[in-house]
């Protein structure tokens, strides 16, 4: 018989591959089955939902690991933000939004980058802008999201000024910049 902690983490990479190649059902069977989940394992789980555009399975199971009362951390708020950019909804966005807050965890770039791009992608602009304002240390994560954000909304000027805003950070556009760019000039034209 392996030890419990052993047997964790093997039942935990399962899932990771299970997840991995799209095998949702045996992904979950092996972690229902678990004798005991940490967070990774919860995370794992969740996170293979995403990847696999199970949006919605995610934030469910997300409701389940609350009941558990283990604190998220980083990885499992990015995971989770992404869940609901990927949904386009705004009300779990903004729950998750004040899990967040409750953890203190608000000041981490990935949080940061990742609620900016929830909101961006959920259409609340003045509140990507509100965040973006607020995030002191950025990075091309950063302004894609809220170069992304304006542009989705056909808002040519204010997505150019950023972009030039960017150079002047010294920060480089990659290809997402640029895409967002140049699908803002096309809905002008």
């Amino acid at each position: 018989m392996l030890p419990s902690q052993t047997r964790a983490m093997i039942e935990t990479a399962l899932v990771c591959m299970y997840g991995k190649i799209g095998n949702l059902d045996d992904a979950r069977r092996v972690f229902d089955n678990m004798c005991s989940c940490d967070l990774v394992c919860w995370t794992t789980m969740i996170m293979a939902y995403v990847e696999k555009g199970e949006n919605r399975n995610a934030l469910h199971l997300s409701l389940l690991l609350k009941k558990e009362n283990i604190k998220l951390d980083v990885v499992s708020f990015v995971v989770l933000l992404t869940a609901c950019a990927n949904l386009t909804s705004l009300d779990d966005g903004r729950e998750t939004h004040a899990l967040v807050a409750e953890s203190g965890l608000e000041s981490e770039l990935f949080i940061f980058n990742s609620l900016l791009n929830m909101y961006g992608k959920c259409g609340s602009l003045e509140v990507a802008h509100i965040i973006f304002q607020k995030t002191e240390q950025r990075n091309q994560v950063t302004w894609n999201a809220i170069i992304a954000a304006y542009a989705q909304r056909g808002n040519a000027k204010e997505t150019l000024q950023l972009f030039r805003h960017m150079q002047k950070e010294m920060i480089a556009p990659d290809q997402v910049t640029f895409v967002s760019i140049f699908s803002t000039c096309i809905h002008e034209a």
